[in-house]
């Protein structure tokens, strides 16, 4: 109904829908139907969504373009003794927005490791996925589909504010709780400061990624 109230012809549609209401993994709903309707969108395609959704897959879609990406796998809690790289974040495999994801989401020993894949497997009734925890830098970086493609300024978020590696991350709240420490001392840097060769490598892997899917 409110699609009706405009034309497709003049309109563009910034889609930041997360989820429908009571209504898990709908994003691809939401934008099948503004693609239904003629609309021109920003954020990906019903298709890419869905994958999204399986990061075992996009990393290897990523392996498979020449993309670096951190060591890891999706374990069972009885599998843990068999991982040796610490620290290790430990993930759902199949979501989005950093659901689940808290400080003990990082973890240092195989008794730590083993008690967040528990916790995911419990929570959310899917496998966990356990990768190198890599304290660097984070960096958002968005693409317009013109031709040719152009990369939007680079926002880097930074955890300059926290020193240990277990708070430098994007947790849940960083993202969705006002009130939390993290959603308030991450900050977002427009543009990010960096030098012009970190500047042109950023890009090169960026839109290689961006075509490759």
């Amino acid at each position: 109904r409110i699609l009706e109230m405009h034309d497709p012809r003049h309109t563009i549609i910034f889609n930041l829908c997360e989820t429908l209401p009571g209504i898990p993994n709908s994003e691809k709903r939401v934008i099948q139907t503004i693609e239904d309707s003629g609309f021109t969108y920003t954020g990906n395609n019903p298709d890419l969504i869905d994958l999204s959704y399986d990061k075992q897959r996009v990393k290897e879609l990523l392996v498979s373009l020449g993309i670096a990406v951190p060591a890891g796998a999706v374990l069972a809690p009885e599998e843990a003794a068999d991982w040796n790289i610490f620290p290790a974040i430990v993930k759902p495999s199949h979501e989005h927005c950093s659901l689940n994801i808290t400080e003990k989401s990082v973890v240092y020993d195989t008794a730590s490791l083993r008690e967040q894949i528990i916790q995911v497997n419990r929570e959310l009734k899917q496998p966990a996925m356990v990768e190198d925890f890599i304290d660097g830098r984070e960096f958002r970086v968005s693409v317009w589909n013109n031709d040719p493609p152009e990369i939007l300024p680079v926002v880097e978020m930074s955890f300059a504010a926290f020193t240990d590696p277990r708070r430098r991350l994007c947790t849940y709240e960083s993202k969705f709780a006002s009130g939390s420490e993290h959603y308030r001392k991450i900050e977002s840097i427009v543009p990010a400061p960096l030098d012009y060769k970190l500047q042109r490598k950023l890009e090169k892997k960026v839109l290689k990624t961006w075509k490759g899917f």
